[in-house]
């Protein structure tokens, strides 16, 4: 099969939608279809070798589509959204012939403008990754004319509001995964359980707690204070914990400096680490022993955190913040360690529950089986089974 993937940003990508693009393509590629990614031209440099059966593209621009595109990178607002709609009006016009003769199986994509692109396919999947009117998304769909359409949302908030909405269009539940690869096995777990006993029991030897990820991504916190306040608890408590935060751009990192030093921290007391490649950030949460999942501080956030699934595939403690989010992701068989959001005396003594849960190991390896049901393979599995199912009516 034929699959054309259409993402409405830059390809390849350090962002978090370029990782996820390359779970779907890896897994399109594993399961034998011929993938072609299209994407607007980027500078980023993607160590990822040819593959066969796998083009990608950029968007074709002339002069009009340049100067938008300059203008929606570097404004705000209005503005932006106005250069934008127009971007994509030019997009459109200057690539619909190109796209229609590739003559496509299938059309992937994950933004529901990019359903004006629908012209080169019969059947598309339209991952949903935030809440849309119904309104919009009915427009949109019937001016595409599809002859076949998949909803697929990434969290059960979202799958909830599309089953309410009651559009007519087959739904599938199609939450974020990890290459199974990287999924520790349950021999790692008791290297790990043996190590942090003699971690434990060294007087000089500390516990290494941390979070990474994007500190302050479109303006809101990812929980970041949490970690400060966990390293003020710490710091009080003359601790044996080693605390960092890892993943933040240069103005997130000043910015979280700032409040580390009115907390009167140093970098003894809590370690600030600047953005690194996903490949790095998968190994940093492997060194680390504790991992801490805080609550997102947006009120419109309806996603689903891929991080969540990659600490707990780690084999590594999981301290999460007892919220909305990761409410509806864990189930009754695995259960991460639970924190009061907001509480550094909360998440300093759920960290010395995990230290001294004799079930500790167990309740690991109960996180890795919980992680092997979101690998990307499984995830492209799902949706291309309903897919087939929709087309068989």
């Amino acid at each position: 099969m034929k699959v054309g993937i259409l993402l409405s940003g830059r390809y390849p990508t350090e962002k978090a939608y370029g990782v996820t693009t390359n779970g779907t393509v890896q897994s399109l590629l594993d399961l034998g279809h011929q993938v072609i990614v299209f994407g607007i031209v980027s500078n980023y440099i993607e160590d990822r070798s040819t593959q066969d059966n796998l083009t990608i593209l950029n968007y074709e621009e002339n002069f009009a589509a340049l100067f938008l595109k300059r203008i929606a990178f570097k404004r705000h607002g209005k503005v932006n959204a106005v250069a934008w709609f127009l971007y994509w009006k030019c997009v459109k016009y200057i690539n619909k012939n190109s796209i229609s003769k590739l003559n496509l199986d299938l059309l992937w994509i994950r933004n529901v403008q990019m359903l004006d692109f629908s012209f080169a396919a019969s059947f598309i999947i339209l991952e949903i990754h935030q809440l849309v009117k119904k309104s919009k998304l009915m427009r949109s769909i019937n001016r595409s004319s599809p002859a076949s359409i998949l909803l697929a949302p990434i969290s059960k908030i979202l799958y909830q509001d599309l089953k309410e909405m009651n559009t007519g269009f087959s739904l599938t539940y199609a939450p974020m995964g990890v290459e199974s690869r990287v999924i520790a096995s349950p021999e790692s777990t008791v290297e790990f359980i043996t190590r942090l006993k003699d971690k434990i029991l060294s007087d000089s030897i500390k516990i290494d707690v941390g979070y990474v990820g994007k500190f302050f991504p479109d303006g809101y916190s990812k929980g970041v204070e949490d970690i400060i306040k966990l390293a003020k608890e710490n710091k009080e408590r003359k601790g044996e914990l080693r605390i960092s935060l890892t993943g933040g751009m240069e103005k997130e990192v000043s910015q979280v400096n700032k409040l580390s030093k009115e907390c009167n921290l140093s970098s003894k007391d809590l370690e600030i680490n600047s953005h690194i490649s996903h490949k790095l950030a998968l190994i940093k949460m492997k060194n680390l022993d504790v991992i801490i999942l805080p609550k997102y501080e947006s009120k419109s956030y309806v996603g689903f955190p891929v991080k969540c699934i990659e600490a707990i595939a780690t084999g590594r403690i999981v301290i999460a913040a007892k919220c909305m989010i990761y409410d509806q992701i864990f189930t009754e068989k695995y259960q991460p360690y639970w924190y009061e959001s907001g509480n550094g005396n909360s998440l300093y003594t759920s960290i010395q529950r995990a230290l001294s849960d004799e079930d500790l190991e167990t309740r690991i390896n109960l996180g890795l089986e919980f992680a092997l049901q979101f690998t990307w393979d499984i995830r492209i599995s799902n949706i291309l089974r309903d897919c087939h199912k929709d087309k068989l009516g």
